[in-house]
């Protein structure tokens, strides 16, 4: 099976982005937890980036990333220090009321493909917290999706994943995540193929297939133990509403 190696996932920009992507009800009660954590103490934001602040969120990121199956750590430090002061790099956070990191994300503000894009490229929190039962990923989520208000945005960027989600290290739930959000998966700027052996698939994994011509995504192959067709409902159904056909392969 040829695949694309990478997949880019990018969504228009609308004036009411954050409650279209986090959904409207969701999207109120995060913003009124806001102000239960402004109550409590807690602080949060998006500002530059500087070194002080790179150098702190890599400790989170590092901590965060290395207790994940076919955990792979990028180095921040030397990805971002030679950028800061010269590109538009934002550092959102939420911290408790002792100034502790409790969750962080990298914002990235770029034109590309001719078009103002705002990049969320890492992201990372306190494994142990939540507020209001809510991950603070949420939270962060929606820093990024207001940050936009100050700055000209076109479209939002989530980055870019292995394809095979399950397979090559990215999580079937982070797939799962970033089409909840209504972001569409692209082929990448500088796309390259890779050849996988089906018969070497042998766990629930999922791989984008035949993009359209503008690049976009239509089909996710999705590779399937029979005993855990229920696990994987919700998927199913969201890509269904999504556009998105789904092929299943089973592996017993």
């Amino acid at each position: 099976m040829l695949v694309y190696e990478k997949v880019a996932w990018y969504l228009n920009n609308t004036a009411d982005i954050a409650q279209f992507s986090l959904w409207k009800e969701k999207y109120r009660l995060i913003k009124k937890w806001f102000t239960s954590m402004d109550e409590q103490g807690y602080t949060y934001g998006c500002v530059a980036m500087t070194h002080d602040f790179l150098h702190e969120f890599s400790v989170l990121y590092t901590s965060y990333i290395t207790q994940k199956d076919n955990a792979r750590v990028i180095n921040l430090l030397e990805k971002y220090t030679p950028r800061i002061g010269k590109d538009d790099i934002y550092f959102a956070y939420i911290r408790d009321f002792s100034w502790t990191l409790l969750a962080g994300g990298i914002f990235v503000h770029k034109i590309f493909k001719e078009k103002p894009t705002l990049m969320l490229w890492f992201r990372a929190s306190t494994q142990s917290v939540s507020y209001a039962k809510v991950n603070l990923w949420y939270y962060i989520e929606s820093l990024f999706f207001d940050c936009w208000v100050n700055l000209e945005v076109e479209q939002f960027s989530r980055g870019r994943d292995s394809n095979g989600y399950g397979f090559l290290g990215s999580a079937i739930g982070l797939c799962l995540h970033k089409i909840q959000l209504h972001f569409a998966p692209f082929v990448t700027n500088k796309p390259s193929q890779l050849q996988v052996d089906e018969k070497t698939i042998t766990k629930n994994c999922l791989f984008f297939v035949d993009p359209n011509e503008s690049g976009r995504f239509d089909c996710i192959r999705l590779f399937l133990c029979r005993s855990d067709e229920e696990k994987y409902k919700d998927l199913l159904l969201i890509a269904g509403k999504r556009w998105l056909s789904v092929d299943i392969h089973y592996i017993d």
